[in-house]
């Protein structure tokens, strides 16, 4: 899984358009947008880069096998 995470304050793409601090994951529209390819991913963020009016950039979050992200967007692993 991949997200979309903004740098000046670690926010997170959501599948409104809108970036957010503290997002569940799921199928509403206020929920944080993931990307099973990183390629996606990438190509979103460059979109967004070329884009930005602002001058903070975002970046691609990889979340690996065993691990997960919570609603603040920290990756911790996962027992099984």
């Amino acid at each position: 899984m991949h997200v979309v995470m903004r740098e000046s304050d670690d926010a997170r793409l959501c599948k409104d358009g809108k970036w957010r601090t503290f997002a569940q994951f799921g199928t509403f529209r206020s929920c944080v947008k993931t990307y099973k390819r990183k390629g996606n991913a990438l190509r979103r963020m460059d979109i967004l880069n070329r884009h930005w009016t602002h001058k903070t950039a975002c970046y691609v979050q990889s979340v690996p096998k065993g691990h997960a992200m919570d609603a603040c967007g920290k990756v911790f692993p996962v027992e099984d």
